[in-house]
């Protein structure tokens, strides 16, 4: 694998276009008009010292340039259940988890974000996927200590955190 080096012309390119949405998103912000951002990156994904700035520089950075997402585990949900004319019918619940993380230059720390992702991911079912607040903790901490032992460097930038969504199956009949 070729890692892409920074370069000072793609790092001001980046940053302008950063710094361009930022700008948008606060006039939209006191104009009312801007949708929920914590669907972007949720707050639990950030580090202690963020300040309302530093979230939308985030928020903007995903936006442009994106995460990288890993899958985690499933858990099954108990099914539900409807009653028709012909018969009980059923379908299968499920939750699944997604470790997701944005860092301005993903492309340069992929190899590194590849080597952790396996022991964030056993930090996060240790923690319990049923308690998702722990479960990301323990994820985004045993992910950003095993970064920064393989050399990386942890900015403002970087965000990881667990996405988790419900499916749903089709309606069946039970049996």
């Amino acid at each position: 694998m070729v890692k892409k080096k920074p370069t000072p012309r793609r790092d001001e390119e980046r940053a302008r276009r950063v710094e361009e949405l930022v700008k948008r998103a606060k006039s939209q912000l006191k104009a009312g008009r801007m949708p929920e951002i914590d669907a972007v990156v949720p707050k639990e994904a950030l580090q202690d010292d963020y300040t309302a700035d530093d979230y939308l520089k985030l928020c903007a950075s995903v936006v442009l340039f994106g995460t990288h997402s890993w899958y985690i585990g499933r858990i099954d949900l108990p099914p539900e259940t409807k009653v028709e004319w012909d018969g009980l019918r059923c379908r299968d619940v499920w939750m699944e988890f997604n470790g997701k993380v944005s860092h301005p230059d993903v492309d340069s720390i992929i190899g590194e974000l590849q080597d952790c992702m396996g022991v964030a991911v056993a930090a996060a079912i240790a923690a319990g996927l049923v308690n998702l607040a722990a479960a990301a903790a323990a994820f985004k901490e045993a992910l950003i200590a095993c970064l920064i032992s393989k050399g990386v460097e942890i900015t403002k930038d970087f965000a990881a955190w667990i996405d988790a969504k419900t499916e749903k199956g089709s309606w069946h009949y039970c049996f």
